[in-house]
């Protein structure tokens, strides 16, 4: 039975490898004693005897071309001797085996280009003492490093000669575990102590590296992961654990953190200085994220008017709008310039109804991507309409008879002739002129004869409580007429309503649309169509279209009128008129084309097109009534002035911005 001594990998041999077998008589004294047989890479010795030395040319027999391997090398068990100059060139011999057990005789120097670290020599069992000499030692000084390859390999290695002495395994041998795993241990086969270095004598020196699985303690962040901007991170972020070796009961130091950054968005959770006690690998869970949410920010300051029941929702909204919980510092502001709105809950009446505040929206700057606009809701009253005054006798001094239905303000009563008394809420004495009149007479009178009324107007005639005014009131607009009873000052707020033609403008027989040179800045206007038995609201916005599509017209045939809210919350009057007589000139128009949508309301799940946009406008945002952004187009400079584009999924009423100019619409 032969045992294995020494192993080895690869090398080349210069040798004759050719697949038919040859033999060679190689005897010494007598050729024929001593055989040597090649069959493919194998050289055989048989018989028995010493073989003949090859000290000069010719080579040995078995030596040939270059490129051509002998890879084995086997000796007779009564072949007693190895001529010299046996295996030269042979560097790629991978195994030796001797039948002898008593070692052949060689040459010091026949195994010379025998790579003996790698190179494997077999002997029978029991005669590795009597190998154990020179030149047969050489073959007994190798030195392996060995793994479970499953778990990591073994980088480097020894020099092809290696003397006898102590070594730093550390200095030829490098442990490189696969992932998950870590490098435990050097220690000798067949032995379980940790060793550092390795001592070459004699023996074969078999190295072990030892890896383990390495303990992984997954990290997954739970709670507390958001703030709201502008707030301070949490102390801490709190975590659950799992190991991949079943490990628990572990100490953790340090803390999570987080990318940087305070602006609203995502940050992926780092593992920071988080580690464990037992200095295990620490990994956070994949795709966990640290969220900061947008600040609620609230617009305040502004208030909704009290008004005279009118059928319609709309209110009058006052007052300056202030942002209420910004950061310092940020740069928001609030952009809404004729475009905000006031709506009732419903149209009856009633006290302390709910009002709704819309137009408004956050300036478009970054950091107001950091908010969320709210606009808190206002409450006011629709009152009934009293009845229409009686018309006083035009010849001045003569007044009509006391009526407590007339009384507006501490007992003092007014009448007006060609007008309507109406409420807005703010001044109860308003009124508005009849479409048509040119004057109206102001009749102002106390219920007590003692009573001292000064009027501030031209064309006054007093009669101690009782004062009369002769207004001209052919130029539309609102007229003032301030008093005082007994040194306590009034005033008579008077609306000469404009004629249609004057305020508004006709333009493709679909649009009305308001005129900006009448001297007022417009915040909003509702639009109306009928008769003075019953007016129909067609919505509100700074114009009026029939549709989107080519058979949309204006009604030639019906009345169609218009209420302005001006900047400064006065409201303005049209009289009614018919689209026929309304000019079609634009000359008194801004020059931009009007923002147009259809199909207008849209169903959700639809595409609108936006006509009316101006060719150096980048790009179109959609705002709920909240001033919340929804979504951002961009838009190709310099193509024609329309944009087809998706609309929200939910339903509702949203606000499209397209530069300066808005328009609203509706999703069903």
């Amino acid at each position: 039975m032969n045992k294995i001594i020494a192993s080895l990998f690869f090398a080349w041999c210069l040798c004759d490898t050719a697949l038919a077998q040859e033999s060679w008589q190689i005897g010494s004294p007598n050729a024929v004693d001593v055989v040597a047989t090649r069959t493919s890479g194998t050289l055989t010795f048989s018989g028995t005897g010493n073989m003949k030395n090859f000290i000069a040319p010719p080579a040995p027999p078995w030596i040939l071309e270059p490129g051509e391997q002998l890879t084995t090398v086997i000796i007779g068990e009564r072949v007693t001797g190895i001529g010299e100059n046996a295996f030269p060139g042979c560097g790629g011999i991978t195994s030796i085996r001797s039948l002898n057990p008593v070692p052949p005789a060689v040459p010091s120097d026949v195994f010379r280009d025998v790579d003996k670290t790698v190179c494997a020599l077999t002997v029978p069992t029991g005669s590795e003492e009597a190998y154990r000499k020179v030149p047969w030692l050489d073959f007994f000084k190798r030195v392996t490093a060995t793994s479970n390859t499953e778990q990591g390999s073994i980088t480097g290695g020894i020099p092809s000669t290696f003397s006898a002495g102590t070594y730093l395994i550390a200095d030829y041998f490098t442990p490189d575990p696969q992932s998950d795993y870590r490098f435990v241990k050097w220690t000798l086969k067949g032995s379980e102590n940790s060793i550092t270095q390795f001592t070459v004598s004699n023996t074969p020196v078999e190295l072990v590296a030892h890896f383990t699985l390495n303990t992984i303690v997954t990290v997954t962040p739970v709670d507390t992961l958001h703030k709201t901007y502008g707030d301070l991170d949490p102390d801490t972020l709190a975590y659950t654990y799992t190991t991949n070796t079943g490990v628990t009961n572990l100490t953790f130091t340090g803390a999570l953190s987080r990318t940087t950054g305070e602006n609203v968005g995502p940050y992926r959770i780092l593992k920071g200085t988080l580690s464990t006690t037992d200095d295990y690998e620490v990994r956070v869970a994949p795709d966990i994220f640290f969220h900061i949410n947008k600040k609620d920010i609230t617009i305040t300051g502004i208030s909704a008017l009290d008004k005279v029941y009118d059928g319609t929702t709309r209110a009058t909204m006052r007052g300056t709008p202030v942002i209420s919980g910004l950061i310092a510092g940020d740069n928001v502001t609030i952009d809404y310039g004729n475009n905000r709105w006031a709506e009732f809950a419903d149209s009856k009446i009633g006290n302390n109804k709910p009002v709704t505040f819309y137009g408004f929206l956050l300036s478009n700057t970054p950091a107001a991507e950091n908010y969320t606009l709210f606009i808190a809701k206002g409450t006011a009253n629709i009152i009934e309409a009293p009845p229409v005054d009686p018309t006083p006798p035009d010849k001045p001094g003569k007044l009509p008879d006391l009526d407590p239905s007339q009384v507006i303000v501490d007992s003092i009563y007014v009448w007006i002739s060609n007008t309507l008394k109406i409420d807005t809420g703010m001044m109860t004495n308003y009124y508005t002129v009849e479409c048509g009149a040119t004057k109206a007479v102001v009749t102002i009178k106390t219920a007590n004869s003692n009573d001292k009324i000064e009027v501030s107007y031209k064309d006054v005639v007093q009669h101690g409580n009782n004062s009369q005014v002769n207004l001209n009131v052919y130029k539309p607009g609102i007229y003032t007429v301030g008093y005082a009873v007994n040194d306590k000052k009034y005033s008579l707020m008077i609306e000469s309503f404009f004629l249609f033609d004057s305020l508004v403008a006709k333009r493709y027989d679909n649009v009305l649309l308001l005129k900006n040179n009448t001297g007022y800045k417009y915040a909003t206007a509702e639009w109306f169509i009928g008769n003075d038995e019953q007016w129909e609201s067609l919505g509100t916005g700074l114009y009026y279209s029939a549709g989107n599509n080519s058979d949309d017209v204006l009604d030639a045939t019906a009345n169609y009128k218009v209420v302005v809210v001006t900047d400064d919350g006065r409201t303005l009057h049209s009289c009614p008129s018919c689209p026929s007589d309304v000019s079609t000139a634009i000359s008194a128009f801004s020059a931009s084309s009007p923002l147009r949508a259809y199909p207008n309301p849209v169903s959700e799940g639809k595409s609108i097109t936006i006509e009316g946009i101006s060719e150096e406008v980048e790009k179109l945002t959609i705002y709920d009534l909240n001033g919340r952004l929804i979504s951002t187009h961009p838009i190709q400079t310099g193509y024609a002035p329309s944009l087809q584009i998706p609309i929200p999924a939910v339903r509702g009423m949203y606000i499209i911005r397209v530069g300066d100019k808005m328009l609203k619409l509706l999703v069903e």
